[in-house]
């Protein structure tokens, strides 16, 4: 993939690849209640269970957490198989 969002698809029968960054934000009432999901939700994440970690990141302007998280959508389109 290049940075700028496309993608090669090598795989067979794939037709056409896209990939296009996006953001997620967490949002939870405290910095505590962001560890305990991550723990619930996201198993042996170390570092997300701390939360300090919550605190730094935050971007919320009053008490609760908004934390963005950025990702990568993938869609991958198969041409038809022949008849």
């Amino acid at each position: 993939m290049t940075r700028a969002g496309s993608a090669s698809c090598s795989a067979p029968r794939s037709a056409t690849c896209g990939a296009v960054r996006r953001e997620f934000v967490f949002r939870l009432g405290t910095p505590e209640e962001f560890a305990d999901f991550f723990r619930a939700n996201y198993g042996p994440t170390l570092k997300a269970f701390k939360a300090e970690l919550a605190r730094t990141h935050n971007r919320a302007t009053d008490a609760t957490i908004r934390i963005p998280g950025e990702y990568l959508e993938v869609v991958a389109q198969r041409t038809p198989d022949p008849a």
